[in-house]
């Protein structure tokens, strides 16, 4: 069979227009890569870059001595009061004797009063730290160290005073009632369940006291100030805007989930990050706790037209 030369002609158009094309996806490719490169590039000039991660309370809700679950009046990732009903209970048959119980309750309140006269003495420590810092007789490094051994036995004191369950000879149905506002997390246990000394029934979250604490390397001191917008994008692909509250110019080492393997110890500049946060739902809170977060901040500030 023989191609007639307008068969050829038609052959050789057709094969010109693929290569053609061909010719356009490549650039269009070409094009996309360039496009890329030069926004990360402008990233990298006209941005400096921090890792951070979430943090705000949390008060997980365990009982002193075994007990079952009576009812149970909120659900998961739902908000909560002070003083609202959480969940209703009876002593199970396997808990420890009335004495016991007595002496347990006893170790408990004592734990309670020992925080809270330690909590005192602290803060006020704290304050006379702050009147002397003044005077530079002590460092800013010492405020800090000061205030989080502070939080520590906030924590600890509301730690025990969740553990305090009224008990009686009698089996008689009882109520606990939260002992803060916030949302609840993943409740582990249903209507029925028996539930041992120190499990977890559920966590209360208090995502309006939410913060990010942010690492930056040292040389990037004379960019950041209170006051300063940035840019905060969470490891469940959420971004977001915050507003810099706090910053240490003493240098802090990095927690372990920002160091590699076989790397120099780095220290860096902290900061406390007020995070935006207005669209997230109530279920997103649990999860985003302690999660890793990359901080962006504009190195220049362009005049608006």
């Amino acid at each position: 069979m023989r191609l007639s030369p307008k068969n050829i002609e038609i052959e050789t158009l057709s094969e010109k227009h693929r290569i053609n094309i061909a010719k356009y996806i490549y650039f269009a490719i070409l094009i996309g890569i360039i496009l890329i490169l030069i926004v990360e590039t402008g990233k990298m000039f006209s941005y400096i870059t921090g890792y951070g991660e979430v943090l705000f309370p949390k008060t997980d809700i365990q009982p002193v001595n075994n007990i079952r679950l009576q009812n149970i009046y909120v659900s998961n990732y739902q908000k909560t009061y002070k003083g609202q009903i959480l969940f209703k209970y009876i002593e199970n048959e396997g808990s420890p004797s009335q004495s016991k119980l007595n002496k347990q309750i006893r170790a408990v309140k004592n734990e309670i009063i020992y925080y809270k006269k330690l909590l005192k003495k602290k803060e006020y420590q704290l304050n006379q730290m702050k009147k002397l810092s003044l005077l530079e007789v002590y460092m800013p490094s010492d405020l800090i160290n000061k205030e989080h051994e502070i939080e520590t036995i906030k924590s600890e004191l509301l730690k025990a005073q969740t553990q305090i369950f009224p008990i009686t000879r009698v089996k008689k149905i009882k109520t606990f009632y939260s002992p803060d506002s916030g949302i609840i997390g993943k409740i582990f246990f249903v209507k029925g369940e028996v539930i041992k000394s120190g499990e977890t029934i559920m966590t209360i979250y208090k995502p309006n006291k939410i913060k990010i604490r942010g690492y930056f390397n040292q040389k990037y001191f004379m960019v950041l100030h209170i006051g300063q917008r940035v840019k905060i994008e969470f490891a469940n692909g959420e971004q977001d805007y915050g507003t810099i509250e706090n910053i240490y110019f003493i240098t802090f080492p990095q927690p372990l989930q920002f160091r590699q393997t076989y790397q120099p110890y780095k220290r860096s500049i902290a900061v406390d990050i007020k995070p935006d946060i207005k669209s997230f739902k109530n279920n997103v809170y649990p999860y985003i706790y302690k999660t890793s977060v990359e901080i962006y901040i504009k190195k220049f500030k362009f005049p608006s037209l």
